[in-house]
């Protein structure tokens, strides 16, 4: 069963941007992608005549797995974080636990591959849940998304226990502000180019490979980063058992080549240097968003450590839904939330955007008010 358009797995923030639009709905970091990604991707489109190769592939693996401290047989190189829980639906499980609120994307692969009663929702805010021993996979994000709440790496080991896998979904941990970061990721970064690069590579990949262990399956996203939500480009590091049993029922080339490329690229100096000039572009915004907002009478959802925060208008007279849809015909598209289980339409999902882009909400929002109030 594959639900309905209309289904909650189903519904995305992409579907309420229309072009045009400002978009607060869908939290890709910037509009298009900066140069030095163009520049990857053009090197790479002569070689699109050909299907995407194994050797391209490894080379992959190899630069991520020096980027992260592991062997390459640790790297699995993914079309986009929603390969990862397809490829995951298509192995068994008993009891699928989905820590909530949750990234919607990772439950909707189950429910199609007939999963729907081995999936439990399970309320994870201020403490995690204790799960049943039974349980055999868990899904948590970090940050999570929709809220942006960071959990430490201490705190998601306690969902470890004997014949479970824990997938941490890091998608947006690239840009949270690298002191957060450390103490949250279980995917911390060594030099790879420059003087001692091979040897703290080497170093690292006994204590990282340990950390990880053979139940961790810890998944990165560029995509949104980057701005290139549209190639699709991701990966997985995990035990090279849990790398194989992914790999063994994917199709082939999902991976496209221009993802290779962009994949290949991320440890290059030139886009680390652009990635901490994004984190830090965001940093700012976020502060002087949760500023604006919070003067403005709205309810902001603290701590935030990712590129969107979880938002409450003020009191509207009518619905927040009819808010919210008033807002679409005046050009502004924000998430929903009801779609998210155990959240409601209270709440919405908003991008980090520049000042003036957030004044523009926060007054139409007030005109809108005025509006209904008038009618009312």
């Amino acid at each position: 069963m594959t639900g309905t358009p209309d289904t909650p797995w189903n519904i995305h923030g992409d579907q309420q941007d229309l072009p045009g639009m400002l978009d607060f709905a869908v939290n890709v970091c910037q509009p298009s992608p900066p140069p030095v990604v163009l520049n990857v991707l053009e090197a790479a489109l002569p070689q699109l005549a050909h299907y995407p190769r194994h050797a391209d592939y490894a080379r992959v693996q190899e630069a991520l797995a020096v980027f992260h401290g592991v062997s390459p047989s640790w790297v699995l190189p993914l079309a986009g974080e929603t390969e990862a829980f397809d490829l995951l639906s298509r192995l068994p499980w008993r009891h699928i636990a989905i820590l909530h609120p949750p990234y919607t994307e990772a439950e909707a692969p189950f429910h199609n591959a007939g999963y729907g009663d081995a999936i439990h929702h399970y309320l994870a805010e201020d403490q995690l849940p204790v799960l049943p021993n039974y349980c055999d996979l868990v899904i948590v994000g970090n940050p999570v998304n929709p809220t942006s709440y960071l959990r430490s790496r201490a705190e998601l080991a306690q969902l470890r226990a004997s014949g479970r896998i824990v997938v941490v979904d890091e998608a947006f941990m690239d840009v949270v502000v690298p002191d957060y970061a450390a103490a949250a990721t279980f995917l911390p970064t060594v030099p790879t180019y420059g003087r001692g690069a091979t040897s703290a590579a080497s170093a690292a990949a006994t204590s990282i490979q340990k950390l990880l262990g053979g139940d961790l399956i810890v998944l990165r996203s560029c995509t949104k980063t980057w701005g290139i939500s549209g190639l699709r480009a991701g990966y997985a590091i995990a035990h090279p058992t849990l790398v194989e049993r992914l790999t063994t029922c994917r199709s082939p080339w999902t991976v496209s080549t221009l993802s290779l490329a962009v994949l290949r690229a991320l440890p290059q100096p030139t886009l680390q240097e652009e990635l901490a000039t994004i984190r830090t572009r965001i940093a700012v915004e976020r502060e002087a968003m949760i500023r604006s907002l919070t003067m403005a009478g709205w309810q902001v959802r603290l701590p935030a450590s990712g590129p969107f925060l979880l938002a409450q208008p003020p009191r509207y007279p009518g619905t927040v839904d009819t808010l919210r849809l008033g807002l679409q015909e005046k050009g502004i598209a924000v998430r929903r939330t009801d779609t998210f289980p155990l959240l409601d339409a209270g709440w919405w999902r908003l991008a980090v955007k520049d000042v003036s882009s957030v004044q523009r909400l926060i007054d139409t929002v007030r005109v809108l008010t005025k509006e209904e109030e008038t009618l009312a």
